[in-house]
This record gives structure tokens, C-alpha cells and sequence, in this order.
């Protein structure tokens, strides 16, 4: 790494005359970076308070291949707190980069700390190319191609030698659950904790027991368990309730469902499904039903389809024109129900071919262009649905009848999960590739723009859940890995 010197900063806070047998309270900050000299290097360096804006005025900006050194002291308090934002742009300029959200060659460092009185503090900022276009929120700091809290926890480790990205908290994102939790659910419950239920345990075994996430704290507790273990099941929010539905006991399709009061704390027996399955699509009918598509039971991939509602009633719908296991389905905006992909009974022949349910009945839609098992989905608010998964993604477009290929350049896994954020913003996290490979990719889309990589999960994982925390940040729990087998660990992924 590479480092010069820049004039001392003054743009911030007031210099003092200070007694010369006193250590002066200051600290310095000192940029360096591995990306070559040569790629047109411009570094800017903004400090203020930690709620400052991200598109807040750089105090001082070096051209000298980006790197040096700025000395700052406290304009109030000696321990008052401080942020630092250190952003390169490479072939561009750092302003550049602010205004294009970080992208495009951009890297961005950010620390938050306190002074302390009478101590000088060094603060090393590397500015490292496995960082570059990873767009972290703006609590957090890319480190080694990750976003991590930007929190310096300790000061005091920035004394003497000056401290680096080992002062940062460890592993920070990384949460741990009370068990292993695969093809388990995730559901927002209206006061924004998470409810996580069911799940395969290390034996593989389905189980009952549940946690709920407290995003104020960033810590699990057990929940009160189901009635019933199960996995592979789905969970829907319905009028304030959570409604769980089928999944597999001992290979076993469920036909039971279960409802969870969070103003009660207590699981009540639901409506009964006609045919037990897991591996199913379900649809939220608000505001108190939910549609219940194919999946698999021990005669194979079913066609049938169900309407549950939370008054406890249970209405047998049309059949599909073929079974379906795993398969893609959403509302589209006119209240149609689109459905696309899922596999046969073996799991080895994918569907590509389509169909909407309106009116009571199915009919054909144009195929997909790519077969897809257990695909992602989203509805954007132009009335599109995007269908993603096989390194791929396709859109819908209901009034045409016809299926857009999405050329993005990123791998969509199988088994992903893409969530929708608010403000036409979406996020597809995980899955699987070609060969069973595990994929840690956290794809992000912003309507109106294209699709970018952001920084990748902690943990490469599939067969996860997710629920969306906020609009900054989504909690993913549990999954598969294929060297760690069935996770028992969670993370928050931040987006833009």
C-alpha cells in the first residue's frame, strides 16, 4: 500500500494553540490503496458527525494517486464522535461517484469513533480494489469485498501504531440462531419483528421450535413453538396474522395449516388443505386469504390448487395443466394469478411453460424462454413480473402476453430469494448455480435503472428465508451450504 502526505485539514474543526507539555488531541487519518497508480486515482475525505449525509461537501481531496494523510482535532468536546468517509474514484472524480451512487469504479471507506483527550489517534484507511462498485449503506464499510459496521468500538486501539480494519467489530452481520434452520420460514410481523418458524434441524429432522428477531437489538429468542413441526411449508402475513401452511413431516405433505396471533403470542389450528403438500407456491388474497399452488405429495407433483382463508374455510380451486414443484407464482397487478417454472416429479426436468388463474379457471401464457425451478419473483409497479433464477431472468408483460429476456451479466440462483424494498426497488439473494455450486450473490434493482451487484453475503447459502427488515436492509436466516450442510446462522444484508 501507498501512502503520502496531505496538508492538514482545516475545513472541519478549529485548530487550538495547545500546551506543549500536553498530547495534543487529534487524529489522523491515513489513506493508502493496492489499486495501481496508473488507473487515474482522485481520493476525497469527508468528516462530520454520524448522521451527516452521504452527499455532504468533501473537506479536502488529493490527486496524488489518491493516497495521504489528514490530521484532524475535536472543533467541541475532546471525546465528541466523528465519522469519516474516504471515497476513490478510479478514472473519475470522487464527487463523480457520490452522485452516481458509487458505481462505476468507485471505492468508499467509512469509520465512526471517538476522540480521546490528550491521545493522538491514527486511523488506517486502505482503500483496497476488492471494494470497488461494492456499495455499502452508510453505517457500514466494505472490508475485504464485505459491508461490516464502520464502528470503531475502541479508540484506544487507533493509539500509538494506529489501529485498521481489526478494529472493527468481528464478523459483524453474522448472527447466530438457536439451531439450524433449513427451508424454514421468515415473516414480518406488523410491530417489525421477524418471526423464523420450522426448518430442518442438524439430523435433517423438520421441527416446531420458533425464534423471533428483534431488529432494535439484533438478537434471536425463542418464539412460542407450532403445533405441528414442519419444513419446506410457506407463511404469509394476513390482516396482522401469520398463516403457515403444509410443508413436510418425515417426507410426509401436510394438509394442516396453523395461524400465529402476535397480540396473543399463541398458534391456533387453521383451515385443512384437501391434499397434503410441500414444495408449493403460495399467493396472498388479502386480506385474509392465500392461494395454495402444486407443490409435491407422495403421488408427485401436484396440479391442484386451494384457497385458505383465516375464518378457517377451505375452497378447492382449478387444476393446472401440469404439476408443479417449486414453482414461480405472484399476483399481477390486475389481480390475476401468474404461475411459471417449477420441475417434474424426479426435480431433474425444469418448466419453462406459464399459465394465469382469473375468473376461476387456468389458462396457457407464453412460455418462458429458460426452464426454471423454484424461480424468484417480483411484481414492478409498470405491471412486469420478473421471473429470475438458472444465471438468468426474464419479465412478463400481461397486456402482451410475452417474456422479455433481462440481460443483466449476473448469475441468478435457483432457490434464491427476491424480495421487494419499497420505492420500486428489489434485492435477489443466494441460491444455486450450474453443478450445485452456492452462490453468495446479492443482486439489487432499482426500477428505471439496471441491475447491480452489491456486497455478497457472509455466508454463500440456498434454501434460506428472508424478510425485509426496513428499506435499508434485509434479515437472511439459515439455508444450506454445501461444506457447512444446514446453517445455524443469519445475517443482515444493506442495501442502497
Amino acid at each position: 500500500m501507498r501512502r503520502a502526505r496531505w496538508p492538514r485539514l482545516s475545513a472541519f474543526v478549529v485548530f487550538h494553540l495547545a500546551c506543549a507539555c500536553r498530547t495534543p488531541t487529534q487524529l489522523t487519518v491515513e489513506v493508502t490503496t493496492d489499486v495501481p497508480c496508473k488507473s487515474g486515482l482522485s481520493t476525497a475525505v469527508a468528516i462530520g458527525r454520524l448522521d451527516d449525509p452521504e452527499d455532504k461537501p468533501f473537506a479536502t481531496t488529493s490527486g496524488e494517486c489518491g493516497v495521504g494523510s489528514v490530521v484532524v482535532v475535536p472543533s467541541g468536546a475532546k471525546d465528541e464522535q466523528l465519522a469519516i468517509r474516504v471515497v476513490m474514484g478510479v478514472d473519475k472524480s470522487p464527487e463523480q461517484c457520490v452522485r452516481d451512487g458509487y458505481k462505476g469504479g468507485c471505492i468508499v471507506a467509512r469509520r465512526a469513533l471517538r476522540f480521546i483527550p490528550h491521545t493522538e489517534l491514527t486511523v488506517k484507511t486502505p482503500m483496497r480494489g476488492v471494494c470497488k462498485d461494492v456499495q455499502c449503506p452508510s453505517a457500514q464499510t466494505c472490508v475485504a469485498g464485505k459491508c461490516l459496521d464502520r464502528t470503531v468500538i475502541d479508540p484506544g486501539l487507533c493509539a500509538g501504531k494506529g489501529c485498521d480494519e481489526s478494529a472493527l467489530p468481528p464478523a459483524q452481520g453474522l448472527l447466530a440462531l438457536s439451531t439450524t434452520r433449513t427451508r424454514a420460514t421468515a415473516t414480518r410481523l406488523p410491530d417489525g419483528r421477524i418471526l423464523v418458524a420450522g426448518g430442518f434441524d442438524p439430523k435433517g429432522v423438520e421441527q416446531s421450535s420458533v425464534e423471533i428477531f428483534d431488529p432494535a437489538t439484533r438478537t434471536f429468542s425463542p418464539g412460542p413453538p407450532m403445533l405441528v413441526p414442519r419444513a419446506v411449508h410457506t407463511a404469509s402475513l394476513l390482516s396482522g396474522k401469520v398463516l403457515v401452511v403444509g410443508g413436510s413431516k418425515r417426507a410426509t405433505g401436510l394438509a394442516s395449516s396453523e395461524i400465529f396471533d402476535p397480540a396473543t403470542g399463541k398458534w391456533a389450528a387453521g383451515p385443512t388443505l384437501t391434499e397434503g403438500r410441500y414444495e408449493h407456491a403460495m399467493v396472498d388474497v388479502p386480506p385474509i386469504s392465500a392461494m395454495v399452488i402444486g407443490g409435491f405429495t407422495s403421488t408427485g407433483c401436484l396440479r391442484s390448487t386451494e384457497l385458505l382463508r383465516l375464518d378457517g374455510t377451505e375452497k378447492k380451486l382449478g387444476d393446472m395443466s401440469v404439476g408443479r414443484c417449486f414453482p414461480g407464482a405472484l399476483m399481477l397487478g390486475d389481480g390475476r394469478v401468474l404461475v411459471a417454472g417449477g420441475s417434474d416429479d424426479t426435480g431433474l426436468t425444469l418448466h419453462s411453460s406459464a399459465e394465469i388463474y382469473a375468473l376461476s379457471a387456468w389458462s396457457t401464457a407464453s412460455p418462458m424462454a429458460v426452464r426454471r425451478g423454484e424461480p424468484a419473483s417480483a411484481l414492478l409497479s409498470d405491471g412486469r413480473a420478473i421471473f429470475a433464477g438458472e444465471e438468468s431472468a426474464e419479465a412478463f408483460e400481461p397486456g402482451a402476453d410475452v417474456w422479455t429476456s433481462l440481460t443483466t451479466g449476473f448469475r441468478f440462483g435457483r432457490g434464491a430469494r427476491m424480495l421487494a424494498l419499497g420505492g420500486d426497488r428489489f434485492v435477489d439473494i443466494g441460491g444455486s448455480v450450474a453443478e450445485g455450486k452456492i452462490i453468495d450473490d446479492v443482486l439489487f434493482l432499482r426500477v428505471a435503472e439496471t441491475w447491480t451487484s452489491l456486497a455478497p453475503l457472509l455466508t454463500p447459502r440456498t434454501f434460506h428465508a428472508a424478510a425485509v427488515i426496513d428499506g435499508k436492509s434485509v434479515l437472511v436466516v439459515g439455508g444450506f451450504h454445501l461444506t457447512d450442510g444446514n446453517l445455524s446462522t443469519a445475517e443482515i444484508v444493506g442495501v442502497p
